[in-house]
C-alpha cells in the first residue's frame, strides 16, 4: 500500500509564504490533498494551483474547517487520513521508517509522540518531548495516520467546533472511545514532521523547549524545500 491511498485534509488561514512550502512538500510526495480555505483568502488561488480539491469554508473555525474537508473527502478514494496543519512538513522517511509498515499490517491509528519545530523568522529549531502527566502516551495532533473506517464511524466529523486548544485531544479521545489499539513512536530528533512556526503560533510549550543546534534537514527534505525554509 502506497501514498496513493493516503489523503491529507488541511485548513488554511493566511501565512501564504508558509502555505507555499507546505504545498510544495505535498506535491513532492504525491499526496492527495483537500485544502480548506477561508472566504477571501489568497490561499484559495494558491492551493488551486496544487490540487483540484480546494474548497471554501465560510466559517473561520479550525475544527469546522477540518470537518468540512473530511465531508468533502467522503466522495474521494482513500484508505488513510494524514492529519497535517498548513504549517507542517512531512518527510518521506516518516513513511519509509514507520507508516508504510503500519498500513501494511492494517493498523488503524498511528503517529508521533514528540515534535520538532522551527521558528520561521529566526530559523532556530526546538524539540518538544511530548505530553506528560495525564496525557502521557498521547500522540501529537499533526502527523497522525487514521484509517478511514474510524472517520466513517464518526460520520466524517472528527474535530470539535473550536479554533484552538482542545482540537487534538478531542479527536484523540473520540478515536480511543471506539478503538483501543494504536501505535505511536518517538522521532528522537528526526524531523519526520517539521512545524514551521512564527509569532503567536509559537506556543508556551514550544517556547520552553531546548534549541536544537544541528537539525540535519538534508537527510529528510529535498534541497528546494530547505532553500524555501531558510531563505
Amino acid at each position: 500500500m502506497g501514498l496513493d491511498r493516503v489523503i491529507v485534509v488541511t485548513p488554511f488561514h493566511g501565512r501564504e509564504h508558509i502555505s507555499k512550502i507546505f504545498l510544495e512538500n505535498i506535491k513532492d510526495l504525491g499526496l492527495n490533498l483537500v485544502a480548506v480555505c477561508n472566504t477571501g483568502d489568497d490561499n484559495f488561488d494558491l492551493c488551486s494551483e496544487y490540487t483540484e480539491h480546494a474548497i471554501i469554508a465560510h466559517q473561520n473555525i479550525t475544527g469546522d474547517k477540518w470537518n468540512k474537508g473530511l465531508l468533502y473527502a467522503k466522495g474521494l478514494e482513500w484508505d488513510y487520513l494524514l492529519v497535517l496543519g498548513s504549517d507542517d512538513l512531512v518527510s518521506i522517511n516518516y513513511f519509509e521508517d514507520f507508516l508504510f509498515n503500519q498500513m501494511d499490517k492494517g493498523e488503524k491509528y498511528s503517529g508521533l509522540l514528540d515534535a520538532t519545530a522551527m521558528d520561521f523568522n529566526t530559523k532556530k529549531s526546538r524539540y518538544w518531548e511530548g505530553y506528560k502527566n495525564y496525557r502521557l502516551g498521547e500522540p501529537i495532533g499533526c502527523g497522525r495516520l487514521i484509517h478511514r473506517s474510524i472517520v466513517e464511524y464518526f460520520n466524517y466529523e472528527l474535530f470539535p467546533k473550536v479554533s484552538r486548544g482542545t482540537i487534538d485531544l478531542h479527536s484523540h479521545n473520540l478515536i480511543k472511545s471506539i478503538y483501543k489499539g494504536g501505535e505511536f513512536i518517538n522521532s528522537r530528533l528526526k524531523p519526520y514532521r517539521l512545524g514551521l512556526k512564527s509569532g503567536k503560533d509559537i506556543t508556551g510549550e514550544l517556547k520552553g523547549c531546548p534549541f536544537i543546534h544541528c537539525l540535519d534537514l538534508e537527510k529528510y527534505y529535498p534541497k528546494h524545500i530547505i532553500n524555501m525554509i531558510l531563505c
